[in-house]
């Protein structure tokens, strides 16, 4: 069956949005088609293109959110380069992004960019920041892909360094908790980075499947080795962030496993500057201990290792 509706073309003519009459079966599988449209300048484009896309059970009504901010709110001695960045609750619609989804006041020109998996936003600004001086962070007008509003977002402050001169200098973990060859350290335990910079927590992604940028996996004797789920949170004071990696599930007896604060995708600090390299090994124990020094480089894989094989 075909669907009917409206096609609403943005102010821009960049996009256009087709809205059913009425809502779509849940659970049923549908293909979209572009067929033809002509260009301002009068000429027909018949490039067909398509896509197939799965309904969801019942229909969603709950808005997106921010969830963190980057500089985080309150910040000081933030770089006069820094990049202002915010993470949502949901995949956000690319067409509700403009430039302006981000702004700053004292105000400043820029540019807004979703990332790949369209849950966080990043506005660069076209030329450094004033020194010493207080900015607020607004955010507006994005909606998620079924076409909830966003929440409405309580602006943040944050400081700039007293320094004109940009930040160039990549962060790097200084240590981890527990500490390197450690034993019989608690089947509960946390594993904690320390970094000697704060970091953009919009950049940190884990449990992913693809993107992970903060990855621990775990190979039980005698069994192949499994990415942990778990939760983090970041901590960033002027001049150092910690990062608290929390597993889902205690981890199992006489187990190694490895951690990777930089595994597929890259943290970055406030100006975005990429974290060195790091990944730190817990050999087995009668429970798992922490991690040796960092090997260099860290791999880049699209997906876990395969099985059985501990990460280098």
């Amino acid at each position: 069956m075909t669907y009917p509706g409206t096609v609403a073309v943005s102010a821009d003519h960049l996009s256009a949005t087709f809205t059913p009459s009425s809502p779509i079966l849940p659970l049923t599988v549908f293909l979209w088609q572009l067929v033809t449209y002509k260009g301002e300048n009068g000429v027909y484009d018949t490039q067909n293109v398509s896509q197939y896309f799965t309904a969801a059970g019942a229909s969603d009504t709950t808005p997106p959110s921010v969830t963190a901010i980057s500089p985080s709110s309150g910040a000081t001695g933030v770089p006069v380069n820094a990049k202002i960045s915010a993470q949502l609750s949901k995949v956000i619609d690319a067409t509700s992004v403009t430039n302006g989804s981000i702004s700053l006041s004292p105000a400043v020109a820029g540019t807004a960019a979703l990332s790949s998996d369209q849950l966080s936003l990043t506005f660069t600004p076209a030329a450094n920041l004033a020194p010493s001086t207080v900015y607020t962070i607004s955010i507006s007008g994005l909606r998620d892909i079924t076409g909830n509003a966003m929440t409405a977002f309580t602006p943040t402050t944050f400081t700039t360094s007293s320094s004109s001169t940009p930040l160039t200098t990549r962060p790097s973990v200084i240590s981890v908790i527990p500490v390197g060859s450690a034993t019989n350290v608690a089947l509960n335990s946390t594993i904690i980075l320390n970094v000697n910079a704060p970091i953009d927590p919009t950049t940190i992604r884990t449990d992913t499947g693809n993107i992970d940028s903060l990855a621990a996996f775990m190979t039980p004797a005698g069994s192949a080795q499994v990415e942990l789920a778990g939760t983090y949170t970041v901590t960033n004071s002027a001049t150092a962030s910690q990062i608290v990696f929390t597993p889902s599930l205690p981890f199992e007896p006489n187990s190694s496993v490895a951690v990777y604060a930089d595994y597929n995708a890259n943290m970055a600090d406030y100006a975005g500057n990429a974290l060195q390299d790091s990944v730190r090994r817990l050999p087995p124990r009668r429970a798992p201990t922490t991690l040796r020094p960092p090997l260099h480089p860290s791999p880049r894989r699209t997906a876990p290792p395969q099985s059985g094989r501990t990460p280098p």
